[in-house]
C-alpha cells in the first residue's frame, strides 16, 4: 500500500478529501443557481433593459470593429 506522500505524488484522489469537494461543489452549484435566478427575475421584471443593454454593447462591438478596420487598412481607398 502506498504512503500519503506517494499516493500525492501519483496524483491519486485521497478518499478523505471526496465529502469536501462534494460539499465544495454543492456550494458553488448553489450560489450559481442563486445568481441565475436573480438574473432571470430582473428581465422578468423589465426586458426593456435586456434590449436596450444588448443594442449598446451591439452598436459598441460595431465601432470597435470599426475603428480596428480603420486603423489597419493599408491606405484611405481600401474601403472604396
Amino acid at each position: 500500500m502506498p504512503s500519503e506522500f506517494e499516493r500525492h505524488i501519483a496524483m491519486e484522489p485521497d478518499d478523505a478529501d471526496r465529502p469536501k469537494a462534494l460539499q465544495l461543489y454543492s456550494q458553488a452549484k448553489d450560489q450559481i443557481g442563486e445568481v441565475a435566478q436573480g438574473t432571470r427575475d430582473a428581465i422578468r421584471e423589465s426586458p426593456g433593459t435586456l434590449s436596450m443593454m444588448a443594442i449598446l454593447i451591439g452598436v459598441a462591438g460595431f465601432a470597435l470593429g470599426w475603428a480596428c478596420g480603420q486603423s489597419s487598412a493599408r491606405s484611405e481607398h481600401y474601403w472604396r
